[in-house]
């Protein structure tokens, strides 16, 4: 990182955070935002802030936020509440692996992180974040989950975490252009290759989350994994699988449902009888976005 980036770094969370959420409001504003976080971004570095502060990791094209440690950090907060050492997670649609390093350091070396991201130059950020960081119990899977076994058309994205796969919602924003990427279910997954059952599953597929639910009915319903989804705008389809599935549900930072949640929040989801989470409910409803 820059002389310029470890400055930044060195700024309260909330300044960053504040930055962060007016740069919209003002073309100066943004155009210096862009220039900051562009200089933040370059090569690895620790990461300043959250969970995963003290991690070295390299952003890449991805979200200076990844190593200011500012991105998300209700859910950095959620993690820290549910993920336990020696546990396994899977990170389906694990970006560029900010949520994935942040998993590994939780379940030390004798846990499991297994993530998923469809975008080989993603997958590569992923597997050099791991190695710096000595993470040898990371491994990375180049492919989508979803409902069917095959292949799909993803859409690409400027911005490397809006990428999704064709048919689901909009075209992202800065689109360009479009690969094939191998689509598993992951009932098959875990039949064919003997993957170790996951304790929690982090979904973020940006509007494709029952698509991933529906290929995992067996697992959900067998194992009973915490569940950790960001929503895009399918609130109603969530709630429906996880109602059929009999999941309980907690929205992060919110009292209301997942039907009258925000388009985009993110929802906690368990079964019945797991007593350790029933505890956590107060804390995970009290977590805020903007901390």
């Amino acid at each position: 990182m820059s002389w310029i980036g470890h400055v930044v770094g060195r700024l309260p969370r909330s300044w960053l955070k504040a930055a962060a959420r007016v740069q919209w409001r003002h073309p100066w504003l943004k155009r210096a935002f862009d220039w900051a976080a562009a200089w933040v971004r370059r090569g690895p570095a620790p990461i300043a802030h959250g969970a995963g502060r003290g991690l070295l990791f390299d952003a890449g094209p991805g979200n200076a936020g990844y190593v200011l440690g500012t991105s998300e950090p209700h859910v950095q907060q959620a993690l820290e509440l549910l993920v336990a050492p020696g546990m396994t997670v899977y990170d389906v649609g694990a970006n560029v692996g900010f949520f994935a390093m942040i998993a590994a350091r939780l379940v030390g070396p004798e846990g499991r992180v297994i993530c998923f991201e469809p975008v080989a130059e993603n997958a590569g950020f992923i597997a050099r974040n791991a190695e710096l960081n000595g993470f040898r119990h990371v491994t990375v899977r180049h492919e989508a989950l979803g409902r069917t076994d095959g292949e799909a058309t993803f859409l690409l994205s400027e911005t490397p975490g809006w990428g999704k796969l064709a048919g689901v919602g909009d075209v992202p924003p800065g689109a360009r252009g479009t690969i094939t990427v191998p689509v598993r279910r992951l009932d098959g997954l875990l039949a064919a290759e003997r993957l170790p059952p996951p304790d929690l599953i982090k979904v973020d597929v940006e509007g494709a989350e029952t698509a991933v639910l529906a290929g995992a009915t067996d697992l959900l319903g067998a194992r009973h994994p915490i569940l950790v989804i960001e929503l895009h705008g399918t609130n109603h389809d969530v709630a429906q699988a996880l109602d059929a599935l009999r999941y309980r549900t907690i929205v992060v930072g919110s009292n209301t449902g997942v039907r009258e949640a925000r388009w985009d929040a993110h929802v906690v989801a368990f079964p019945p009888g797991l007593d350790r989470l029933v505890a956590q409910v107060p804390a995970l409803t009290r977590l805020t976005a903007h901390a």
